[in-house]
């Protein structure tokens, strides 16, 4: 997968998060026709603000904010796309996995100290420890809740939904699974 692909796939993330419901953005629309069909008014003020910030958008990869200058309703997607990668600090594929590396790490580290029970600090979790350390891996609701979690908590990244199957191991086994699953 090329980064073309992945901020691709993260600008559908967010749209599909705003209109509520899937949107095909391979066939290239442009922003406000359908199936997208955002005015001008709504691209510079909610869409540019939610581009530009962590939640949903791309503060994480964006080198300066963009501007209403950047689109307009007549941008096609892959021009919007093309925008971003040139303001982007991430110009590969393996610069992306070092981000997502770290994004994932810290996201796991305070997921699992959430769920475990007794509470853990963060500091306290060691990728090398297995995950069953931490939590009750045979309990099926424990494992759900985790996979839940991850797969809320790091939406914008996943290409797919996390499965149970990947839970397992050591937490730096489970990081890895989520840090392959933002990329192939």
């Amino acid at each position: 997968m090329a980064m073309n692909d992945i901020v691709l796939f993260r600008l559908e993330v967010l749209i599909e998060t705003l209109v509520g419901k899937q949107v095909d953005v391979t066939k290239n629309p442009k922003l406000g026709e359908p199936p997208i069909g955002f005015d001008d008014v709504y691209l510079h003020g909610v869409f540019l603000v939610f581009l530009n910030e962590n939640q949903y958008g791309f503060s994480d990869i964006l080198k300066k904010p963009l501007t209403k200058n950047d689109f307009d309703g007549s941008t096609k997607i892959n021009d919007l796309v093309a925008t971003m990668l040139k303001i982007s600090v991430v110009k590969s594929v393996d610069d992306y996995r070092t981000k997502m590396t770290e994004r994932v790490r810290l996201g796991l580290r305070s997921i699992i100290s959430q769920l475990a029970s007794p509470p853990i600090a963060e500091d306290r979790i060691i990728p090398t420890h297995p995950l069953s350390e931490y939590l009750d891996v045979h309990d099926d609701s424990v494992l759900l809740k985790l996979q839940l979690a991850l797969n809320q908590g790091l939406r914008k990244y996943l290409l797919t939904p996390m499965a149970t199957d990947d839970l397992s191991g050591t937490v730096l086994d489970v990081q890895t699974n989520v840090v392959n699953n933002t990329i192939a």
